[in-house]
C-alpha cells in the first residue's frame, strides 16, 4: 500500500493496482471505495504524490496519472489524466521519490532523473521546471534517494551523501546560508554511510560503524545537540553507539541498536515517543525494555496490553455491547 495525503494505492500480488480517495484535486468528488486502475501492465512498485500517482512495471518502465498542473506526470505537457500513461525516456527504473508536485527516478545503473515543480531547486537541475524527465548531472552512481519537505538527499554506492533543494532550516548540511541549492552538492564529513532518514526539515545518517549523525531544523530538539537553532553541518550524537537502524518522523526520532534497544527523542506533546509522558526530549532516552511492542504481539500479550491501557483509560476501552 502507498498512502498519500489525500489518496491511497494498493498493489496486489498479481500486479494490479487499486486506488481510492481524492485522486485529482479539490472540486472533484473523492472515491470512497477502492477501484482498479485500468490500462496498466504487471506492476511491481507504486508511488504517490499530492494528487498524482506513479507505477513501475516489471520491465522498469514508469506510468503516471492524476493532476499535471506542474508537469509532474512527465508526459511532455500539462494536461491532467485519469488514465495511466507511460513516461517516455525512462528505462530500467528501480525506485521513485514522489514529491508533492515533482518526482525523481533512480535507474539500475545509479542515474537520477527529475521532473515537475522546482520552486526550491529540488529537481537538482538548476531551477529548471520541466514536464519531461531530465537526468541530473554531476552525480556519482546513486544507490538510494530520500525526500524531505522540498529537499533531497542521495546516498552513493560508496557511502557518500549529496544534497539539494530547500535549505531554510539548514537541512542540507552543506555549510551554506543559502535558502535554496539547485544543484547536487556533497555533504562534507559524511563517509561510509549505511542509510539515511529524513524528517520534516532535518536528517539523520547512520554509518557502517553504527554511529549516528544529525543536522537541520532543531526547534523540537529532534537533532539533539543541546541548542535551539538549526545545525548547519552533520554532528555526531555521541550518546548513541552500535546503532543498526534509524527513523525520522516529522519532528522526532528513533534509533535501534544491535542489542535491540530503542532510543527516542524530540517532539512529544502527543506522547508519540512512547515514554509515558508528553514532554519533549533533548536527549535520546531508552524506551522501556518491557514494552510489549518490542516483541511479537501474541493473543496473550495483547490481553496484557489491553489491561494496562484499561487501567489508565477505562472510559475509552469498555467493550461494546
Amino acid at each position: 500500500i502507498a498512502a498519500g495525503q489525500h489518496h491511497c494505492l494498493a498493489l496486489t500480488q498479481s500486479g494490479k493496482v487499486f486506488a481510492w480517495g481524492q485522486l485529482f484535486s479539490w472540486g472533484i468528488n473523492p472515491i470512497d471505495t477502492p477501484y482498479e486502475i485500468i490500462g496498466l501492465p504487471n506492476i511491481k512498485q507504486i508511488f504517490i504524490g499530492l494528487y498524482h500517482s506513479l507505477a513501475i512495471d516489471e520491465n522498469g518502465q514508469v506510468y503516471a496519472w492524476g493532476s499535471n498542473r506542474y508537469g509532474q506526470l512527465g508526459l511532455g505537457h500539462y494536461d491532467s489524466t485519469n488514465l495511466p500513461k507511460k513516461i517516455d525516456g525512462l528505462q530500467n527504473i528501480v525506485h521513485i521519490v514522489a514529491g508533492d508536485r515533482y518526482n525523481l527516478a533512480l535507474t539500475n545503473t545509479g542515474e537520477v532523473y527529475a521532473w515537475g515543480y522546482d520552486a526550491k531547486g529540488q529537481l537538482g537541475l538548476g531551477y529548471s521546471y520541466t514536464h519531461t524527465p531530465e537526468r541530473i548531472c554531476g552525480l556519482p552512481p546513486i544507490s538510494k534517494l530520500y525526500a524531505g519537505f522540498g529537499y533531497i538527499l542521495a546516498l552513493t554506492s560508496s557511502g557518500e551523501v549529496y544534497a539539494w533543494g530547500g535549505n531554510e532550516y539548514k537541512q542540507l548540511g552543506l555549510r551554506t546560508k543559502h535558502r535554496f541549492v539547485a544543484v547536487p552538492s556533497q555533504i562534507k564529513g559524511l563517509i561510509q554511510i549505511k542509510s539515511l532518514a529524513i524528517g520534516a526539515d532535518y536528517s539523520l545518517a547512520l554509518t557502517e560503524k553504527g554511529e549516528v549523525f544529525s543536522w537541520g531544523h532543531n526547534g523540537f530538539r529532534q537533532v539533539f545537540l543541546g541548542q535551539c537553532s538549526g545545525v548547519y553541518t552533520p554532528q555526531i550524537i555521541k550518546k548513541l553507539k552500535n546503532v543498526n537502524s534509524i527513523f525520522a518522523a516529522a519532528n522526532y526520532s528513533f534509533v535501534q541498536t544491535s542489542t535491540l534497544e530503542i532510543y527516542a527523542w524530540g517532539r512529544n506533546e502527543h506522547g508519540q515517543l512512547g515514554l509515558g509522558h508528553t514532554q519533549k526530549l533533548t536527549n535520546p532516552k531508552q524506551m522501556n525494555s518491557e514494552s510489549l511492542f518490542l516483541r511479537p504481539l501474541t493473543p496473550k500479550s495483547y490481553q496484557v496490553v489491553h489491561k494496562r491501557l484499561e487501567a489508565k483509560h477505562p472510559a475509552h476501552l469498555k467493550p461494546t455491547q
